[in-house]
């Protein structure tokens, strides 16, 4: 287990941030998509509620089979999980992106952006009631960088909160649960859909500038005064 020396300690909200197919090899058998490959970052806000507290909740969608087999019911099943699991936001790193800067750069833009449009999207989330916690990007190392361009990015927006990462974090924390599914049920439909866009459009995170989001932050924190 690997934890950042700034742990989310309990807060009212947590934000929590998985990726399904870190290795960016997310091949899709959409039609539309066949050379396409992506990596999901996935976001999920809720209430904090801890650590995991029941079994049940470890297993949650354990036994679920997505598959070209069964890809009606996979796709109906991914969108009824969506459908009662709505606190979440994503957005995607490309094979495109990879050339340009580093893979930690990018993630950590990545959850910066996530966390950022939670902050513009939700009234009630402030720089003191909430913390990010996350799943281990790729080794220690590795999630250790991404947290220190994290902390720089949130820095833009005059955040700071506790963030942390953990190994297997999906099977200690319920709303790192939440996101493991999300991904997982976004891959799915992405998969074995036959649309030309990724699922859940009003739920994605376009790649906008982090200052330009930081800007909108700081503006809307300067209203409530």
């Amino acid at each position: 287990m690997s934890k950042y020396k700034r742990h989310a300690e309990h807060r009212d909200f947590v934000i929590s941030i998985d990726e399904t197919n870190n290795g960016l090899g997310l091949p899709s058998r959409n039609r539309y998509y066949t050379n396409t490959k992506a990596m999901i970052v996935t976001g999920y806000m809720m209430v904090d509620s801890g650590r995991m507290k029941a079994e049940s909740q470890r297993n949650e969608g354990k036994r679920w089979g997505f598959g070209p087999k069964r890809k009606a019911d996979s796709i109906q099943r991914a969108n009824d999980y969506l459908n009662e699991n709505s606190g979440f936001l994503y957005t995607l790193v490309t094979e495109r992106m990879i050339d340009s800067k580093p893979m930690s750069v990018l993630k950590a833009e990545a959850m910066a952006r996530i966390t950022f449009q939670f902050l513009i999207n939700h009234d009630f989330l402030d720089r003191e009631n909430f913390g990010i916690i996350t799943d281990e990007m790729d080794g220690p190392s590795n999630g250790e960088t991404a947290h220190n361009f994290l902390e720089q990015y949130l820095g833009h927006a005059r955040i700071d909160v506790p963030h942390s990462f953990e190994d297997h974090a999906e099977l200690v924390y319920p709303a790192v649960k939440k996101a493991d599914m999300v991904g997982y049920c976004l891959a799915a439909i992405h998969l074995y859909g036959e649309s030309k866009a990724w699922p859940r459009r009003s739920k994605m995170v376009a790649n906008d500038s982090l200052e330009s989001l930081a800007r909108v932050i700081n503006k809307k924190r300067y209203d409530k005064k």
